[in-house]
């Protein structure tokens, strides 16, 4: 019978190499620093009338800010991805993620505080710093947008909601990839190999008729035995 395999049980050579990201969780630990480190150094233009440096400066902490986010986004969802079944891995991908949540409350007022300016300003502005130019792109696509972002207290409100938000798919995720089994079935060529959720759609894409019949009654039955949940 063909069985899933472990991730230990694969070859390094198909595994990510997260490395790229982040040598090991001393470097994530040193990025998480600064990134807290450019949070608190950004809230000095929390109440502050924007000029032409300011806004200059504003918006590239932010940028910094983000794309740390970014790596710790992706770093936490691959990690999780490898063996959601790894305690250490759910220890990171929680940090990572209880973190970007008070950063991004921290940082929610960015956007609201730009837009107290009008972009007639916004272009002034740009005239005066040459620098702005660089982000002169950036800032015409969020005037355009304006309109559709909500006040200062809701986006700070939103941002504290995130985790909670996206729990269900999380839970979602887990049971799927770890807990639940979907048993075994036959391939087209007589081959007993183990049903789950990332391979059933080779099976419901089967030539042989049975072979997607008994995988949808398969896989759709163990989805029924928790119904309730």
């Amino acid at each position: 019978m063909k069985k899933q395999k472990l991730r230990s049980e694969i070859e390094d050579k198909y595994k990510w190499d997260l490395s790229y990201i982040f040598e090991d969780e001393k470097e994530l630990d040193k990025k998480i620093e600064i990134c807290e480190k450019l949070t608190s150094e950004i809230q000095k233009y929390k109440d502050i009338k924007l000029d032409e440096n300011s806004l200059y400066e504003l918006i590239s902490l932010n940028l910094k800010i983000n794309s740390i986010i970014d790596n710790l986004i992706l770093y936490g969802s691959l990690r999780y991805s490898e063996d959601s079944t790894d305690d250490s891995n759910q220890n990171i991908y929680l940090k990572i993620n209880n973190f970007i949540e008070k950063i991004f409350t921290n940082i929610s007022f960015v956007e609201n505080t730009i837009y107290k300016l009008d972009y007639e300003t916004v272009k002034k502005f740009i005239n005066k710093n040459k620098k702005l130019e660089e982000y002169g792109f950036l800032l015409e696509v969020m005037f355009k947008d304006k309109e559709h972002i909500l006040k200062e207290n809701e986006e700070e409100l939103l941002s504290k909601l995130s985790n909670a938000l996206t729990l269900d798919s999380e839970v979602y995720d887990t049971l799927c990839s770890s807990d639940i089994s979907f048993g075994n079935i036959e391939n087209e060529f007589g081959e007993e190999i183990e049903l789950t959720d990332s391979n059933y759609s080779l099976f419901a894409k089967s030539k042989d008729r049975n072979v997607r019949k008994n995988a949808f009654e398969r896989f759709y039955e163990t989805y029924g035995k928790y119904k309730n949940t």
